[in-house]
């Protein structure tokens, strides 16, 4: 510690006389160093490619590679100086080399539980499918290995400023979620225009909307790009209150919302109608005059998302389920008066998912392996054989039919303690 403080004083005693704070000018120039800026520049960047997982196909892994995978290979190398510095201090006190534990290990717990269960899945059912998605579960965790040891070091650094990272978080994501709106929104500009680009996809005879185009930037479908508008989104509005930001960065972060929900919108999800609810609960906790109307908002929400995805409600006279309305299954589920109430092809998907969770309720049919099933399901009259064989598209009826019950057990246990993570942070960062 003397040595240290001897080298710093030594640095700020060489730097030119000027009305600087020394802490200020210590932190600067610690922060030209590798591997410090080096890591922070790589992680802002690989935040930012997130959006960009369309274009590349390759042989055996098809289009799981794109380009944030790429960024992590140089975001592991740039990481290597962390766990080597970590590696040797684990044999002393933390009050020794002022290392100090972070709330990661509560998520660490659900996420190596939730790991465990889809080996065990890929292990009964050895498919290409499910050791891809093992990887795919390594690549995650090795992911959050790295963000959580630069987060660690950054915590135990005396001398940063003002570098929590609950503003780590929303600086890494801001840009990410401007750039990704932007685009998305450019896409849908210039369709008005008559330009037809590949940011926007074309979906006929869409139910309630008829023929429609959806916003997806440089994502593989609208869903994905909701999925991560909707975590974005989420990240930035729980910083926003942060006392860390000057004037212009909050109105940038409000220019990068309204983007954002506007994109949301855009792509005609279910997930943005949840995304919207939650949102409006984050912003009731700010304003309490607001909390009244959550359970409120929340309700319509989950009605809305019921009969706008799983069912519709369609005149007899213009039903039709072989012409105008092929997302719907041929037979209504309940008459009212002149409507019928009709299930989707999502409704469809997640009875099936169902049915195959409980044919396989051990070990579930394999990590991805779902879509490979619903032939099976057809010829046994359990999926109507006008719809397109797919994934189940809901996480928990995913979880049930291709892990089984120990798998989404594994999965509600990770969701568990990530809100206690959350939790804690909340604790620990009052203003946040």
């Amino acid at each position: 510690m003397k040595n240290e403080e001897m080298k710093n004083e030594e640095i700020i005693r060489l730097l030119p006389k000027k009305e600087w704070n020394d802490k200020t000018i210590l932190v600067f120039f610690k922060s030209l160093f590798i591997p410090s800026l080096l890591h922070s520049f790589i992680i802002s960047l690989y935040v930012i490619a997130i959006p960009f997982n369309r274009g590349l196909v390759l042989p055996f892994v098809g289009e799981k590679l794109q380009l944030p995978e790429l960024v992590f290979l140089f975001l592991s190398v740039a990481s290597a100086p962390y766990f080597f510095k970590l590696l040797t201090t684990l044999n002393k006190s933390r009050s020794r080399t002022g290392l100090k534990a972070n709330n990661s290990q509560l998520m660490a717990q659900g996420l190596l539980i939730y790991f465990l269960a889809v080996v065990a899945s890929a292990i009964f059912h050895p498919t290409r499918a499910a050791f891809l998605d093992v990887a795919g579960l390594i690549y995650l965790l090795t992911l959050y290995a790295i963000i959580n040891v630069f987060f660690i070091f950054q915590e135990s650094d005396n001398t940063r400023l003002n570098y929590t990272i609950p503003v780590l978080a929303t600086r890494f994501t801001v840009l990410s979620l401007f750039i990704l709106s932007s685009i998305g929104l450019l896409g849908f500009l210039l369709l008005i225009f008559g330009i037809h680009t590949s940011l926007v996809a074309y979906y006929p005879n869409y139910p309630f909307f008829g023929n429609v185009y959806r916003v997806r930037a440089f994502t593989q479908e609208p869903v994905m790009m909701a999925s991560i508008l909707s975590v974005f989104i989420l990240i930035v509005l729980a910083g926003y209150n942060l006392e860390d930001f000057t004037k212009k960065e909050k109105q940038f972060l409000r220019l990068t919302l309204a983007l954002g929900f506007l994109a949301l919108a855009l792509t005609l999800t279910k997930s943005a109608v949840i995304t919207f609810a939650a949102a409006f609960s984050i912003f009731s906790i700010r304003h309490t005059s607001l909390k009244k109307f959550t359970p409120f908002i929340w309700i319509f929400s989950i009605v809305a998302l019921l009969f706008f995805t799983h069912f519709v409600i369609v005149k007899k006279e213009n039903f039709d389920s072989n012409q105008s309305y092929h997302g719907l299954v041929d037979a209504p589920s309940l008459s009212l008066s002149d409507y019928y109430l009709v299930e989707t092809d999502y409704g469809s998907l997640k009875e099936a998912a169902f049915i195959t969770g409980k044919r396989f309720w051990l070990t579930g049919i394999g990590s991805g392996n779902f879509v490979d099933y619903v032939p099976t399901l057809k010829k046994e009259g359990l999926y109507p054989t006008k719809f397109q064989d797919y994934d189940p598209i809901s996480t928990y009826f995913g979880a049930f039919a291709e892990l089984g019950i120990f798998g989404l057990c594994a999965l509600l246990f990770f969701y568990l303690q990530v809100y206690r993570t959350l939790r804690q942070l909340k604790t620990q960062n009052p203003n946040g």
